[in-house]
């Protein structure tokens, strides 16, 4: 049930792959606006679903880089990591630690 990483006849040589875009967790503030699955209803939320995708694509050996989508909400798009006016949805200190981290999941929501 799963797909490939590359098209059909191509195969892995050592290339870097890239995850240009991934993510698009939205809040669930209005009707109006969206990302992708369901929205989520707390910071804690938010941050459980983004360490649980991120620390996956970094499991994956193959993988040398990844890109949030996106920084800011914009328009319709309401699954920034800052609102249209620049305000952080969850605190940054907590995307860098999953991100600079090795391995296992955050678990302290304080």
């Amino acid at each position: 049930g799963g797909r490939y990483a590359f098209a059909k006849g191509y195969v892995y040589k050592g290339q870097p792959v890239i995850i240009s875009e991934y993510g698009g967790i939205a809040f669930q503030n209005d009707d109006s606006g969206w990302g992708y699955g369901d929205k989520v209803r707390t910071e804690e939320e938010f941050i459980e679903r983004f360490d649980s995708i991120t620390t996956a694509i970094k499991k994956v050996p193959y993988i040398t880089g990844y890109c949030y989508t996106q920084v800011t909400d914009v328009q319709q798009e309401i699954n920034g990591l800052m609102d249209i006016n620049r305000n952080f949805t969850v605190k940054p200190e907590i995307i860098k630690e999953i991100n600079e981290r090795q391995e296992g999941y955050w678990r302290n929501f304080s």
